[in-house]
């Protein structure tokens, strides 16, 4: 395992355990963002959802 792998998986593990210790507030958050923001959310999820049709369409070729 290089270097490279070794920081990636540090920092991998880092952001698990933040957010465990995190997660009521940063849930709080992300549901206080998309409560202020619908229209950015109903845009989100529309290229979303267009993305992941195109990714099927493409894998079924």
């Amino acid at each position: 395992m290089n270097t490279e792998e070794k920081v990636r998986q540090a920092r991998a593990e880092y952001q698990r355990e933040y957010y465990k210790k995190n997660k009521r507030r940063l849930r709080e958050y992300q549901n206080k963002w998309r409560k202020d923001n619908p229209e950015l959310v109903k845009k989100y999820n529309t290229n979303y959802w267009l993305k992941q049709s195109e990714v099927e369409h493409e894998s079924k070729q």
